[in-house]
């Protein structure tokens, strides 16, 4: 616990000073933490970075592999699939199947699709803004293309106004679909130990199933203080907010 106020006290010191408590020095102060093995300290060090409005992949790993130490297996799996979601590693795929080997009845979800696996990784090549303007340049590009094919009318010209064409196409599409991919709300990890699966958005309601630490639901809607969230077997209900986390 003294170690956890120490963190506190470092961070409070910094902000309050306007010094060098920028996201990188926040980062090497958590990683320092880390490495000497004070997991709370640099879980402070790295929400503090969190709340700057500093987001990277190697920050949400660095937070699973605190979190997996401290044995909060849940947020574990919540830092680790905000990671993939931002760029596919496979050792961050890796240490995800090294919580779940601690949490043997977990709900999870069936692979994708081999298809859909693709455009999703696809995806995760840039973020959309660059997808946008790429796709903006292939845009320009095959106007430019256009011209030269209606001025001289060559066919190598033709052609690679319409490969541009196409290209513009694919990249706007990935923009669009690389948003919905960082924003929707589309999964969520239960991070508590337990909790209800309610047949409506109310702990009065009938209770369909328990929900444990580390099952991972689709979220399907929110009302209020709740999430409408459907289970790999099929089931459908409401669960609190509190219970689980987007990712």
């Amino acid at each position: 616990m003294t170690r956890v106020w120490t963190g506190w006290l470092f961070i409070l010191f910094w902000t309050l000073h306007g010094a060098a408590a920028t996201p990188d020095s926040l980062m090497q102060r958590g990683n320092a933490a880390y490495q000497a093995q004070r997991y709370e300290e640099a879980l402070l060090y790295y929400d503090s970075v969190l709340k700057s409005g500093w987001v990277s992949p190697e920050l949400y790993y660095n937070m699973g592999n605190a979190y997996f130490r401290l044995a909060r297996n849940g947020k574990a799996l919540l830092m680790y699939e905000k990671s993939l979601e931002l760029r596919y590693d496979r050792l961050t795929a890796r240490n995800i199947g090294m919580v779940y080997d601690r949490l043997p009845k977990a709900r999870i979800w069936p692979p994708p699709f081999f298809l859909a696996h693709w455009w999703g990784r696809w995806l995760q090549l840039w973020m959309p803004r660059t997808w946008w303007w790429t796709a903006l340049a292939f845009l320009a590009l095959a106007v430019l293309l256009g011209g030269i094919w209606v001025w001289t009318q060559k066919r190598w010209a033709r052609w690679s106004a319409v490969g541009a064409l196409l290209l513009h196409m694919l990249w706007m599409a990935s923009a669009w679909g690389r948003h919905r991919q960082i924003n929707g709300l589309h999964y969520g990890i239960v991070t508590g130990e337990s909790t209800y699966l309610y047949e409506a958005p109310s702990p009065e309601s009938r209770g369909l199933a328990t929900l444990y630490e580390g099952d991972k639901v689709r979220i399907t809607d929110q009302l209020d203080e709740w999430y409408e969230v459907v289970l790999p077997e099929g089931a459908r209900g409401w669960v609190w907010r509190g219970a689980v986390e987007p990712i």
